[in-house]
């Protein structure tokens, strides 16, 4: 999942000696992109008659076959908010230490996985092979609620450690 967050904060910044503090928040514009694919077992069976000395004997082979899923409605925009703060310390005039931390919160979106129709061979079994999955075993899932959702939360908490360089004039 790619999400790119822009931001329009509130700022505060107080400063004591080489500690200063900085907190801000404000609203947030997410751009979010998932790229998932998945695959679930879909039951089969294959009956079918074999010679076994002196009679003829009904073979049965339970199997899955591995039916991809994707889900087609990758890109969605929201909006949301975001808090945080940082301390920087003055090691020197020029140099600092900055630690940050800062919650960015965007709304849950719940997205349907769909059925990838074709061609599958059986998961166990090499005799269950090309078994084809269509629309009717598509559409016979769906009418018995046996469709697959996957909940997004695109919220997410950032840290960072780092070397501050100051340059210019002391504010």
């Amino acid at each position: 999942m790619t999400r790119i967050p822009i931001s329009l904060d509130l700022a505060a910044r107080v400063g004591v000696g080489r500690l200063a503090a900085e907190f801000a928040g404000g609203i947030t514009y997410f751009r979010n992109t998932l790229n998932a694919d998945s695959i679930f077992g879909y039951g089969v069976t294959k009956i079918f008659s074999s010679y076994v000395a002196p009679d003829w004997v009904a073979e049965q082979y339970l199997d899955a076959l591995p039916v991809g899923l994707r889900i087609q409605d990758r890109t969605w925009f929201a909006l949301g908010a975001n808090i945080g703060g940082s301390l920087n310390f003055r090691v020197s005039e020029t140099i600092g230490l900055a630690a940050s931390a800062r919650y960015f919160y965007c709304p849950k979106k719940n997205l349907n996985w769909d059925f990838v129709l074709g061609t599958y061979n059986g998961i166990f079994f090499d005799d269950i092979k090309d078994e084809p999955f269509t629309d009717n075993d598509a559409s016979y899932l769906v009418q018995n609620n046996n469709t697959f959702g996957l909940n997004v939360d695109p919220s997410f908490f950032q840290v960072s450690l780092g070397i501050v360089f100051f340059f210019g004039h002391k504010i």
